[in-house]
């Protein structure tokens, strides 16, 4: 018959082994992970920018309990500025006008996205907080078009800011007002609006078709318009040389035509940076 073997010898061998091999501070124990509402809390400053001559630095600050507002800190003089804050709404974006003076929106973050009835608004203000004044409605088309409660005329609230820089060296910048067909679902062409921020004037860019996007040139001027109409897209340039547009491509607008290209920047002139299909 074959020998038993016994294991508790070999076991309590290599217990002894493992105890004189075992170091003498016990390994680091990992951090805890953070708690789950750090990864949704107001942060206390967002979106921050240099003013044109980088003196000032606008941003989005916050804090628990409170609505995000709008401050701006002199790095020279190391000062900082509340510009705007309010009760009802949070600021969503700004953006530099010039040196002294600020464009903002509005939002509400105490409810959903899909909850919310009121447009974003567009207003301006001076950095230290003055000259406050209202572009653009926030109430729905149905309920009131574009007359402030003031009895102002503004601008009505599908007045949206763009993602470009103006050439922020006057009190105007460029924003866009979006048109859409009767039924409201489809989008007929984007309008291109100079706005004066301190007087509310605006101008309206002429188009040279059914415009739905714009693109400014590396000094803040409308360069680049591009239209689609029954399928067919079309990328206009504005010739500086005669003030008037011209057709730069045609492609088709599904499938990937030849020549197909969008364009998100102009670099410089006669030259432009674009993404091909």
């Amino acid at each position: 018959m074959p020998q038993r073997i016994s294991l508790r010898p070999l076991a309590a061998m290599l217990a002894l082994f493992l105890c004189a091999a075992a170091p003498l501070h016990a390994a680091p124990q990992p951090a805890p992970l953070p708690p789950i509402e750090r990864f949704f809390a107001t942060p206390a400053l967002a979106d921050a920018a240099l003013s044109p001559s980088g003196r000032y630095l606008a941003a989005i600050a916050g804090a628990a309990g409170r609505r995000d507002y709008l401050v701006v800190i002199d790095l020279q003089a190391k000062t900082g500025k509340l510009v705007a804050g309010y009760n009802d709404v949070d600021i969503q974006q700004f953006t530099w006008v010039n040196d002294e003076r600020l464009v903002f929106n509005v939002t509400d973050h105490a409810v959903a996205p899909g909850a919310q009835d009121m447009a974003a608004g567009l207003y301006a203000v001076n950095r230290d907080g003055s000259k406050l004044r209202q572009l653009a409605d926030r109430r729905d088309a149905f309920i009131s078009e574009g007359i402030s409660r003031m009895g102002r005329k503004m601008l009505p609230w599908h007045t949206f800011l763009m993602d470009q820089h103006g050439a922020q060296n006057s009190d105007a910048i460029y924003v866009e007002s979006y048109e859409w067909e009767d039924h409201g679902f489809e989008l007929r062409y984007v309008n291109l609006l100079k706005l004066d921020t301190v007087t509310g004037v605006s101008q309206v860019v002429p188009r040279p078709a059914r415009v739905t996007d714009w693109t400014l040139d590396q000094k803040g001027e409308p360069r680049l318009a591009r239209a689609s109409e029954k399928g067919v897209t079309t990328v206009y340039y504005l010739d500086p040389a005669t003030s008037a547009w011209r057709v730069l491509t045609t492609y088709q607008t599904y499938g990937g035509g030849k020549g197909a290209f969008t364009p998100p920047g102009f670099r410089q002139r006669r030259h432009f940076v674009c993404d091909e299909q």
